[in-house]
């Protein structure tokens, strides 16, 4: 063998294998392209501080509900329809129950209506009046300068068009479970 053909012996594997890391890399970067975009389309920064955390992932619902599980639904506030992200705070067939501008589910505070929201005209305080009906669910934010179900009343599931989970509350969960 001359010098010639090792010569092009050893440019022939260096470019098959630069090609084939060039290929590698392209494929892996457009995976990641991929994958976060269709990650990005389902993320959702809150735009208050209704909730506590500000980044979600947002799916379809699950078909179980529970205490605490976060839905986006559409609420219509004078003629104009918004989309509200809230917690689930009291279940059908709960009992639900107003004292003093507290709510309380089975016993349990969940919310306080907020003296400064009370006192505008338009909006009232939802008088709630027992057991919370099938299908219905009380839903709250985190903070009692919330604009919930304290003041339009239960929501439907039908109205639940996605369903949110904590970004962050994933990964405390994940780094805790590896403790």
């Amino acid at each position: 063998m001359n010098l010639q053909n090792k010569i092009d012996k050893l440019r022939s594997f260096l470019f098959s294998c630069f090609s084939l890391r060039l290929i590698r890399i392209t494929i892996f970067v457009l995976f990641i392209i991929f994958v976060m975009g269709k990650l990005m389309a389902h993320i959702s920064i809150t735009k208050t501080d209704s909730l506590n955390d500000r980044v979600y992932f947002i799916d379809k619902p699950r078909d179980r509900i529970l205490y605490g599980d976060i839905f986006v639904f559409d609420l219509k506030i004078n003629q104009q329809t918004f989309k509200v992200m809230k917690k689930i705070a009291c279940l059908p067939g709960n009992y639900l129950s107003l004292k003093n501008g507290q709510f309380f589910c089975n016993g349990s505070l969940i919310g306080t209506v907020n003296p400064r929201i009370a006192k505008q005209s338009k909006i009232k305080v939802f008088q709630p009046e027992g057991v919370i009906k099938e299908g219905y669910y009380f839903m709250t934010g985190d903070t009692d300068d919330s604009y919930d179900s304290k003041y339009y009343g239960p929501v439907h599931r039908s109205r639940f068009k996605k369903q949110a989970f904590s970004i962050y509350q994933f990964f405390k969960n994940l780094l805790w479970m590896g403790k």
